[in-house]
């Protein structure tokens, strides 16, 4: 944050000062958190930096749990930012928050649909972190007995 701060790097700033304001938040000082997490939302939204702004909204979806509508909301801008930004560890990711929302929205075939794009985009950019992250996910919509072959 401070290099960041030192070469007057704005979009790099306000990405740091999301990442920071999400682990504290997670580590249990949620309003210090949100507080950097708003502050990075400023920074991206002067520079108007696409990928930064995935960042931050997808930060901001991860930190309210016990909202899912508001969650949902921040994801899906958040998706919107990376696809524009042409980040696609952060679009497979939020299509990933996404489709776990339709699935607790009940909404099943929506949900697969959109793992199945994460998968699949995983695989075509060869994005090594989340390709296990959805054969795993997609291992919930296969039947018990076939499970096993995701995870191996």
């Amino acid at each position: 944050l401070e290099g960041a701060q030192k070469r007057n790097d704005k979009v790099l700033e306000a990405s740091v000062l999301a990442e920071l304001g999400f682990i504290t938040s997670r580590n249990g000082n949620t309003a210090e958190g949100l507080k950097m997490l708003y502050k990075s939302l400023e920074l991206a939204e002067a520079t108007g930096n696409a990928q930064s702004l995935g960042i931050v909204y997808n930060n901001l979806g991860n930190c309210y749990p016990n909202n899912m509508q508001l969650s949902k909301n921040y994801y899906i801008k958040a998706l919107e930012y990376s696809r524009k930004g042409n980040d696609y560890l952060f679009t497979c990711y939020n299509l990933g928050h996404v489709a776990r929302m339709l699935n607790r929205e009940q909404k099943k075939d929506s949900a697969l649909l959109l793992f199945l794009e994460c998968y699949r985009l995983a695989v075509d950019k060869n994005l090594e972190a989340a390709i296990p992250i959805y054969l795993l996910r997609l291992s919930d919509f296969d039947k018990q007995e076939n499970r096993l072959q995701y995870y191996q």
